[in-house]
């Protein structure tokens, strides 16, 4: 697990886990908010997927600080992505299926948010 509380914008944290060819990287360029997964087997292409967070501007309480972490599933074949304790993004590394809480993009490929992604 990784953690860190910051204002929204420029923000960049990621997470490693021992013997295990996947990371995850959540990134704030200042203009979006993108969570990837990624894949050290591949290090020409390492993005498997990126799953869009938020827009800054969009953001209400930017003036605030929020913790952010990235958490991994006991068996570390799926990681999600949490602001303030709320689950925006996870990914399955098994089923390679990521979804997030904003729906981006709409197409036909997009994969609904359902809170039971994140059940026990």
């Amino acid at each position: 697990m990784s953690r860190g509380e910051f204002l929204v914008g420029n923000i960049l944290l990621d997470s490693t886990i021992q013997d295990q060819p996947y990371y995850a990287v959540f990134e704030d360029d200042g203009d979006t908010g993108y969570f990837y997964v990624c894949d050290h087997r591949h290090p020409e292409q390492p993005v498997i997927d990126a799953l869009h967070i938020y827009d800054v501007q969009s953001v209400s309480d930017k003036e605030k600080t929020s913790l952010f972490e990235i958490m991994w599933s006991t068996d570390n074949l799926k990681t999600a992505l949490f602001i303030n304790g709320r689950c925006h993004a996870i990914f399955d590394f098994a089923k390679m299926e990521g979804r997030c809480r904003s729906n981006f993009p709409n197409s036909q490929y997009r994969r609904d948010w359902s809170d039971e992604l994140i059940s026990p």
